[in-house]
C-alpha cells in the first residue's frame, strides 16, 4: 500500500516545474485574497454558495459528470456577470486594497504618527462627549477615502485637543461634517460621509452613527463617534458599530494603528507570518489541492495524431524542388495531456533538409528529429514514413518584362506607350527549358481604368517550374502614355 502511494506521489511530484511552483503560490495568494473578503463581506453566505458550486464543479471534472459539466459551461458567463453586479463596490474595493498594499507601496515612506497620538484622541473624545458636543472623527486606513466622501476644507493641521474643540464647537459652521485625520494630522475637515444602507428601521441611530457606518462598510477607515444628545463614545470599523468606553477605546485604537502601520524593523519573513498564519496555510492548501485536481486530469498518457505539412529547408541557391509527394504526413504523438497543451497543432511542421540534393527524383526518411517538439511528447507513429521530390538545377537567364493589357481605352484616347522599370528582370530557368521561356508579363492592366498618364504597379507574373533571382523585385513600375484624339 505504502509503496503504491509513494509510486504515484512520485509519478505526480517529479514532473513538478518551476512555473507550477510559481502557479501554486499565485492560486494560494488569490485564495488568501477571497477567504479574507469573505471574513470582512456581509454577502459571505452568498460567496460561500459560490464556493460550494466551484468545488462541485472540480467533483464534476474529476469524475467525468459530462451533463453537470455542460450545465456549469452554459451558466459560467451568467453566473459570472451577476457576481460582478453583486460585488461591484467590493471588486472595486479589492483592486483599491491590491494598489494601496504595501508590496506596491514598498518604496515609499509614510509620516509617522505622534506617540501621544492615542491619548489626545481619547482625551478629547472623553471631554466631548462629557460637553455634549457632537463629533464625528475619522482616521484613514491604508484604503484612499476621497472616493467615499465629499465636501469639506483642507486643513492639514497639527492634530491638537483645541483644534478637535474649535472645530466641533456648534457655533462652527463645520461642526456637522467629519475630521479626516491622517498620519496624525487632520487633513479635512466639514466631511460628508456616504450614509449606511443597511440600518435597519427601528435602530436609533442618528445621522453621525450612520454615516461613520457607512464610510466602515465602504473602507478600512476608524471612526470615533461622539454622541450630541446621549454624550457617549461609540467606535465603527468593518461595517460594526458599537459604544465603547474610553480605555476600551484606546486599546481598539492601538490595534487599528499597529495594522495599518506594521513594525517596519520586521523581516519579509516575519511578516508572512505575522498574522492569519491558520488562513494563509489553507489558501496553500487549496492551491495544492486544485494543483492535484487539475494536473491528475492532465497526467494520463494519451495519442493524438495531427496532419503535418512537411517543409524543405536549406535548399541551395540555383536548385528547384518540383513535385513533392506527400505535402503532409500523418504523425501520431504520446505524452502528457498537459504537455499536448504546449504545442499549437497549426504551427507544427516537419523540416527536411535539402541542403545535399542531387538532381532528379529522390527519396528522403521522415525521422522523428524533423519534428520541434516540447519535452514530454515522443513521435509514435509517422505515416507514411518517407517522401520524394524531384530536384533541378536552375540557370540564370535576362528576360525582358513586357505588360499584359486588357480592355479598351476610352474614345477620346490613344495609346501611346508603355514603359517598364526595371524594364528586364533575371529569371532562375531549367536548364531543359532556357529557349522555351522568352519574355516576363506584368499582371493586367485593365485599359478601360485609364483617364490619362499614369503609373502603375504590377507584380511580376512567374512561369511555373522557374524563379526570380535572388534580389529581383517582384513588382514593377508600368507607366502608361496615352494621347487624346482630336
Amino acid at each position: 500500500m505504502f509503496s503504491g502511494l509513494t509510486s504515484i506521489l512520485q509519478d505526480v511530484f517529479g514532473e513538478v516545474r518551476m512555473a507550477d511552483v510559481v502557479d501554486v503560490i499565485v492560486v494560494s495568494m488569490f485564495a488568501y485574497a477571497v477567504i479574507s473578503w469573505v471574513r470582512r463581506a456581509r454577502s459571505r453566505f452568498v460567496l460561500l454558495g459560490f464556493a460550494t458550486l466551484v468545488g462541485l464543479y472540480f467533483v464534476a471534472r474529476l469524475l467525468d459528470m459530462y451533463l453537470t459539466l455542460v450545465l456549469f459551461q452554459a451558466g459560467i458567463t451568467v453566473a459570472l456577470l451577476a457576481l460582478v453586479v453583486i460585488f461591484q463596490e467590493e471588486i472595486r474595493r479589492a483592486f483599491e486594497r491590491i494598489a494601496t498594499s504595501g508590496l506596491l507601496r514598498a518604496g515609499r515612506s509614510s509620516a509617522e504618527n505622534p506617540p501621544n497620538l492615542l491619548d489626545l484622541l481619547v482625551e478629547a473624545a472623553s471631554s466631548l462627549a462629557r460637553a455634549r458636543i457632537g463629533a464625528l472623527i475619522v482616521l484613514r486606513g491604508r484604503e484612499p477615502l476621497e472616493r467615499h466622501t465629499s465636501g469639506g476644507i483642507s486643513l492639514d493641521g497639527e492634530l491638537s485637543e483645541a483644534l478637535l474643540y474649535s472645530i466641533f464647537d456648534p457655533s462652527s459652521a463645520g461642526h456637522d461634517g467629519a475630521v479626516i485625520i491622517e498620519h496624525g494630522r487632520v487633513s479635512r475637515f466639514a466631511v460628508h460621509l456616504p450614509l449606511s444602507t443597511r440600518v435597519k428601521d427601528g435602530l436609533h441611530f442618528g445621522t453621525r452613527h450612520t454615516a461613520a457606518l457607512g464610510l466602515t462598510e465602504r473602507s478600512d477607515a476608524f471612526v470615533i463617534v461622539v454622541s450630541e444628545e446621549r454624550g457617549v463614545l461609540s467606535a465603527a470599523r468593518a461595517g460594526l458599530l458599537d459604544e465603547t468606553s474610553a480605555s476600551e477605546l484606546k486599546r481598539r485604537l492601538a490595534e487599528f494603528m499597529a495594522e495599518i502601520q506594521p513594525v517596519r524593523r520586521a523581516s519579509p519573513w516575519q511578516r508572512l507570518f505575522a498574522r492569519d498564519l491558520g488562513i494563509k496555510a489553507l489558501s496553500v492548501a487549496l492551491a495544492v489541492l486544485a494543483w492535484l485536481l487539475v494536473f491528475g486530469q492532465q497526467s494520463e498518457t494519451v495519442a493524438r495524431t495531427f496532419d503535418v505539412p512537411l517543409v524543405y529547408r536549406a535548399v541551395p541557391d540555383g536548385w528547384l524542388l518540383d513535385d513533392p509527394d506527400p505535402t503532409h504526413a500523418r504523425v501520431t504523438l504520446s505524452g502528457k495531456t498537459r504537455s499536448f497543451e504546449l504545442i499549437t497543432p497549426g504551427r507544427l511542421r516537419m523540416s527536411i533538409d535539402a541542403s545535399r540534393i542531387q538532381p532528379g527524383t529522390q527519396r528522403v526518411k521522415l525521422t522523428p528529429h524533423a519534428l520541434e517538439l516540447p519535452s514530454g511528447l515522443t513521435v509514435h507513429e509517422i505515416d507514411p514514413q518517407s517522401a520524394t521530390f524531384t530536384a533541378s538545377q536552375l540557370v540564370p537567364k535576362e528576360l525582358p518584362v513586357r505588360a499584359e493589357l486588357t480592355g479598351q481605352l476610352p474614345r477620346t484616347l490613344s495609346l501611346s506607350s508603355t514603359e517598364i522599370m526595371p524594364p528586364r528582370l533575371r529569371l532562375m530557368v531549367r536548364a531543359a527549358a532556357v529557349e522555351r521561356v522568352k519574355t516576363l508579363r506584368t499582371e493586367p492592366i485593365d485599359l478601360s481604368t485609364i483617364t490619362g498618364n499614369a503609373v502603375l504597379t504590377r507584380g511580376v507574373v512567374v512561369p511555373a517550374g522557374t524563379r526570380l533571382g535572388r534580389g529581383e523585385p517582384t513588382d514593377v513600375q508600368v507607366r502608361v502614355t496615352v494621347d487624346t484624339r482630336p
